[in-house]
């Protein structure tokens, strides 16, 4: 195995957690995270009705936010913001942040294991729902004996991809019977996320390491952009699955995930004309039109009228309409 002696340093980000990064131009700019990339076509459904049911609980549970709530409106601008930070707050009462601390927890302990420290040295996470000190270790062992066949490469290395402007950090790069493959921990339910991972597992694979410090791009990490893994550790259960990841389907996902962001960047403006902007003509083809002006013809009190009738709808005229005018002068006559 390769040693590892210490984590590699993370890229400097903006306030929306964007790192920066040297583009292969020189300039530096911000590029979009993997996981808020990949995140377009994610469905929401599920993971909005958790929020909504933490949000709840946490209400439930106190009398303060139920107070405070209570003395705001819906239809108050005003209010929208301090409604929104209650909402946070009740999530957080319900403990709808430990699952993700506890990931990162765990993410921290299988790296500090895979580098030859001690993981019990990784400091605990605060929960609302606290756990005992030791309470990884059975996750940690399951996790050891599912990644023993491989060999680690790369340990959380930052890395780019150009073409799409993403920065991302897979947690592992790792050899399996003489081929790399991009291997990530995942601690939570992987069942409705799958597409997800495997987009951004997809994005890893076709990514190049940059080394934050010098702001250099570095060699390929070499890994299969076929094929990658999963290293499924439901936290608190003490079992760790690994699964292969169809990355060819991942990154026809991706370039679904391009198209959506590219319409979604559409404003109203490129959407949207004043009402008072030309209207365009009726097209020839138009069956609608095409069928109340046969109801028209048909109806025409006098030559006149059907002779404004051809004047004023010349471009959705047909054959068939003139020989139904013809019939109706007979009809008149």
């Amino acid at each position: 195995m390769t040693e590892f002696t210490s984590p590699r340093p993370e890229p400097e980000r903006d306030r929306w957690g964007r790192p920066y990064v040297l583009t292969p131009g020189g300039r530096r700019t911000t590029y979009t995270r993997c996981t808020t990339y990949v995140g377009a076509i994610e469905d929401n459904f599920n993971i909005v009705r958790w929020k909504e049911r933490h949000v709840a609980m946490g209400v439930a549970t106190s009398a303060t936010l139920r107070d405070t709530i209570a003395g705001l409106s819906l239809d108050n601008d005003e209010h929208k913001t301090p409604l929104n930070d209650l909402c946070e707050e009740a999530k957080e009462a319900a403990g709808a942040g430990d699952s993700a601390r506890w990931g990162t927890y765990m993410h921290a302990v299988t790296e500090a294991a895979d580098r030859g420290e001690d993981p019990a040295a990784v400091p605990v996470p605060h929960l609302v729902h606290p756990r005992p000190a030791d309470a990884y270790v059975p996750d940690l062992a399951a996790y050891k004996v599912a990644t023993g066949p491989l060999k680690h490469v790369q340990i959380e290395q930052f890395t780019v991809q150009d073409f799409l402007g993403i920065g991302g950090t897979p947690d592992r790069v790792v050899q399996v019977g003489g081929k790399r493959y991009i291997a990530d921990l995942k601690t939570g339910d992987v069942q409705f996320g799958s597409l997800k991972i495997a987009a951004q597992l997809a994005v890893y694979a076709r990514s190049t390491p940059y080394d934050v410090t010098t702001d250099q791009r570095m060699d390929a990490h070499g890994a299969s952009i076929e094929r990658g893994i999963v290293i499924h550790l439901p936290a608190g259960t003490g079992r760790c699955t690994l699964h292969w990841v169809d990355l060819l389907a991942g990154w026809e996902a991706v370039k679904v995930c391009r198209a959506v962001r590219a319409q979604r960047a559409k404003k109203m403006r490129d959407l949207f004309a004043p009402w008072d902007a030309p209207v365009p003509s009726e097209p020839v083809q138009d069956g609608e039109v095409l069928i109340d002006l046969a109801t028209a013809v048909a109806n025409a009190p006098d030559r006149a009228a059907l002779d404004a009738l051809w004047r004023d709808h010349r471009a959705a005229w047909t054959d068939d309409l003139t020989n139904l005018a013809k019939a109706r002068v007979a009809a008149l006559a």
